[in-house]
């Protein structure tokens, strides 16, 4: 994904294809007072509407061209508030508070390094926004679109502060979703035509991310957990007694319950298909799809085995959904694909966090912003024109000269030239640490060779007096 720079920026050194960063997000804990010391103006507030069942903060609809699977418990604003929650803990960004001014403001850009699939760039606008409603956050790419190495797709601008305590968490969630996406697309376009499913196998507490990850990537949900959908397995086939049992029992207690979801079965042999079928042929069921798990065998050479599954395929005869599963990597799903199955399940997630390419994250770029320039360059005219009028008014009244003082120069001249030539300077990426340490050494300057430029140009100057009719400096 992305990295932060103080000029600004997952598959990406920086996103999944690695990326930088930004985002809206709202945190059902809040979070532990963050002592950001913005402006009143800029305080936090949550905004949440709902979203297919899923509850979420709001996000720009114009990026979400892919919107997160419905939940009926699941709080996308409980776990954004946490991550940033897990992070700033009880005191806050204590680095931060140390090395960044309140007041400056900082562009972050998101770039990618690597190529890949985006994904999580709604997600990150809303933690953006949970974290400062005041950031601004543009992209020129959405969800799903591919980045190629070195792409600029976003950036965000705000106070620094802010971003810094928001990019962390935007760039964890863009990376893991970007890599998940990734590899999800690359399964999806090599399954075609059977349809890539993601499995329950995700990171706790961060199911609905993952799972909308898979559908920015091209492929499609499984079920969500264990309510929205009876899937009988191997350990319910042999705790019931077999296929038929356990098909009987599952029929019985949705029409007890007048329940009405889709019904998948697991089957490891012809055997037993054919005994699905043959349950299904003489009894009304609720059955929808035939798990064909681990029909795809595996050969010294590397290559798989699928005639049991085409066999299988066959005897269904699409009367039902089927669905492949085991021994699914990137160079079998081509093969299983043009079996005819349906659907092809495969770990996704996790199997992105075995892969070498995941995301990483952003750059914020901390170079000289609007106030920070502006009023050192403010400063150094108003300490040039201090300068003159101090030296000026001295030897004025002394009668040594007045305007014709070198030293009224000496003071003022260094400060002119770096109000005229900062803007340069900022653009160059010189920041603010750069003009406070310059002013230390200037000043240093001037003080420990004071007396060696005042016996430098009391010569000059006293050529200068004579020819104006002044005293000689030098025997006063």
């Amino acid at each position: 994904m992305s990295g932060i720079s103080t000029s600004s920026p997952p598959l990406f050194r920086s996103l999944a294809p690695k990326i930088s960063t930004s985002f809206p997000s709202p945190p059902s804990p809040p979070l532990p007072s963050l002592p950001l010391s913005l402006p009143k103006t800029h305080s936090r507030r949550i905004v949440a509407m709902a979203m297919s069942g899923t509850r979420i903060p709001t996000a720009s609809l114009e990026y979400m061209v892919v919107k997160p699977p419905s939940h009926p418990t699941y709080d996308l604003k409980s776990v954004i508030g946490l991550a940033l929650s897990e992070d700033a803990g009880d005191r806050g960004d204590v680095t931060c508070l140390a090395t960044v001014p309140v007041d400056m403001k900082a562009e972050a850009h998101f770039i990618a390094k690597e190529d890949g699939i985006i994904a999580g760039i709604s997600l990150a606008e809303m933690i953006f926004n949970e974290v400062d409603l005041s950031l601004k956050v543009e992209w020129s790419q959405k969800d799903g679109n591919y980045v190629h190495k070195g792409m600029q797709f976003g950036k965000v601008y705000g106070y620094a502060r802010s971003i810094i305590v928001a990019e962390r968490v935007a760039l964890n969630f863009m990376q893991r979703m970007s890599g998940i996406a990734t590899l999800t697309k690359a399964m999806a376009d090599a399954a075609h035509p059977a349809c890539i499913l993601e499995t329950r196998k995700t990171a706790p507490g961060l199911r609905l991310v993952d799972k909308w990850a898979v559908l920015i990537g091209g492929g499609k949900n499984h079920r969500m957990g264990l309510f929205d959908m009876v899937m009988i397995k191997d350990n319910h086939i042999s705790i019931a007694g077999g296929v038929t049992n356990a098909m009987k029992s599952v029929d019985q207690f949705l029409e007890e319950k007048n329940l009405q979801m889709p019904v998948e079965v697991e089957t490891r042999t012809l055997e037993e298909v054919k005994e699905v079928l043959q349950y299904a042929a003489q009894n009304k069921t609720s059955l929808t799809r035939i798990m064909l798990d681990n029909m795809v065998v595996p050969l010294p050479n590397g290559d798989v085995d699928v005639t049991m599954l085409k066999d299988a395929v066959t005897l269904i005869n699409g009367r039902f959904e089927t669905e492949a599963s085991g021994n699914v990597t990137l160079e079998t799903v081509n093969k299983i694909g043009q079996t005819g199955v349906t659907y092809i399940s495969r770990c996704l997630p996790n199997s992105m966090i075995l892969s070498p390419k995941l995301p990483r994250v952003l750059a914020v770029d901390q170079r000289l912003r609007s106030c920070g320039w502006h009023m050192t360059c403010a400063f150094c005219i108003i300490t040039s024109i201090l300068h003159f009028i101090d030296q000026t008014v001295k030897i004025w009244f002394l009668e040594f000269g007045g305007l014709l003082d070198l030293r009224c120069w000496i003071c003022c001249i260094p400060w002119l030239v770096l109000a005229l030539f900062l803007p340069l300077l900022n653009k160059c990426g010189l920041t603010v640490q750069f003009f406070s340490k310059f002013n230390r050494i200037f000043f240093f300057f001037l003080s420990f060779f004071g007396s060696q430029f005042d016996s430098i140009f009391t010569s000059k100057e006293n050529a200068l007096y004579s020819l104006f009719g002044f005293n000689d400096r030098s025997k006063d």
